[in-house]
């Protein structure tokens, strides 16, 4: 073999085996460390959330109530006025009047909806029992 190819590979096999030591001792002085220690290089710490209340109908402080004492943050979709029926917080599809649409425009959200659908009668009624 050429002495300038052996000094070469030599060489260039020196730092690998450098590294691969390195990381042999990283790794055991890692294990080491103590749950706290190891989370403390990856965990992101800041910003700290703001602390959520409540208030007395359950509406986080943070989230943005749609559905109040009328249907002013709503639309009808054609535009106009929301014909939607709202008594005692019970949002209606009044039947003929479209699809309805929030005023304010929003991009990710945690959305929270509750419903509650009517009960079927006569044959309808049978069917979703055995569905």
């Amino acid at each position: 073999m050429n002495k300038t190819f052996v000094a070469s590979t030599v060489a260039l096999l020196m730092p690998l085996c450098a590294c691969a030591t390195a990381d042999a001792q990283t790794e055991k002085s890692e294990s080491r460390l103590t749950r706290e220690q190891q989370a403390a290089k990856t965990e992101v710490w800041e910003p700290v959330p703001e602390v959520v209340s409540f208030d007395k109908a359950g509406v986080p402080s943070d989230a943005i109530s749609l559905i109040g004492d009328d249907l002013s943050n709503w639309t009808s979709v054609k535009e106009g006025e929301a014909k939607w029926t709202l008594e005692n917080g019970v949002l209606t599809v009044k039947p003929g009047t479209g699809d309805i649409k929030t005023k304010a425009e929003f991009c990710d959200v945690q959305l929270h909806v509750e419903w509650k659908a009517p009960q079927p009668e006569g044959r309808m009624a049978n069917l979703r029992h055995h569905i």
